[in-house]
């Protein structure tokens, strides 16, 4: 597995996929545990170091761990008594989601990002500027949805 390479298909897999906080911060620490024992098919990774290093608690652990089971990240088998639970990580490099495939990953772009570029309202923010300073991302996105709204001269006349 490549570190690097798996770390930027599962980053564009998290724009298309909902997942939650928790499920994104276990499967980078089980992809760092995987990569300190030397990337091996399955691993063991004791749960008291994967709540530490998380910052997870125990049910924490279990509900992102669920997630991750049911997106087919990764598979897992449960410890017996006085053994760590044993995962293996599912790789995304090679997977055949065409939302990876190369001619769309060259092309993808944050939704967000995307919005703010189509946006109107670009001279009703210089005005703002000059007249109060910077304007933090809440206000910025308060004029454009005021231009969008009423309409962009509006928003403008002083």
């Amino acid at each position: 597995m490549n570190f690097f390479k798996e770390v930027k298909a599962f980053r564009e897999w998290v724009l298309l996929h909902e997942l939650s906080t928790s499920a994104i911060a276990l499967w980078y620490t089980l992809m760092s545990i995987n990569n300190i024992t030397g990337w091996k098919e399955t691993f063991n990774a004791p749960n008291s170091i994967v709540q530490q290093m998380t910052g997870l608690s125990k049910q924490g652990v279990g509900n992102a761990r669920m997630q991750l089971l049911e997106q087919g990240l990764i598979m897992f088998q449960k410890g017996k008594r006085g053994s760590a639970p044993v995962y293996q990580m599912v790789s995304l490099v090679h997977s055949v989601d065409p939302f990876l495939s190369p001619s769309v990953d060259e092309n993808l772009t944050i939704p967000k990002q995307r919005l703010r570029q189509e946006r109107g309202g670009e001279r009703a923010t210089e005005m703002y500027q000059l007249t109060f300073g910077n304007l933090n991302p809440f206000i910025q996105d308060r004029l454009h949805k005021w231009c969008e709204d009423l309409d962009e001269a509006i928003v403008e006349d002083p």
